[in-house]
């Protein structure tokens, strides 16, 4: 539980950052993943996890990370980073539920973008703190 707490702070940060200034620093990605490090570490030790399943929950990260390359940053390397740096503490099954209700929400506040005329389909969104709020919603389902 602690490791999630650390991650949703992180995420939190990462989020905020990116709100304002549609990036994020290479820092925060690289405290989620040293995080991951430590919480893998520790499974490994408590005989909890392996080393398999923490590089299956890279999968989605990685995706993302080749996304934002294919498209010429049309989706921000930072999110894909972001990812990778997280989702070992979460695991696959809810690296990837995070990433259905980060989708959902960006969905939904593209709808209401486009709706009140307030952008076109090129307006950016930032996605990270999408993921924020998927990091949350998937530890309160969880709890």
């Amino acid at each position: 539980m602690l490791f999630w707490i650390i991650i949703m702070i992180l995420m939190f940060v990462a989020a905020t950052e990116d709100l304002f200034t549609k990036e994020i620093s290479l820092l925060l990605p690289a405290s989620c993943g040293a995080v991951s490090i430590v919480y893998v570490a520790s499974q490994i030790i408590r005989g909890e996890g392996g080393i398999l399943e923490a590089i299956a929950s890279l999968i989605p990260g990685l995706i993302f990370v080749f996304l934002a390359f294919a498209t010429r940053e049309s989706i921000g390397y930072g999110d894909g980073l972001m990812m990778l740096g997280f989702s070992p503490v979460l695991g696959f099954e809810k690296t990837c539920f995070c990433i259905v209700v980060a989708l959902t929400l960006s969905s939904i506040l593209s709808l209401f973008i486009l709706v009140l005329g307030k952008g076109n389909r090129n307006t950016r969104i930032s996605f990270v703190p999408m993921l924020a709020i998927g990091v949350g919603v998937t530890f309160l389902a969880q709890v």
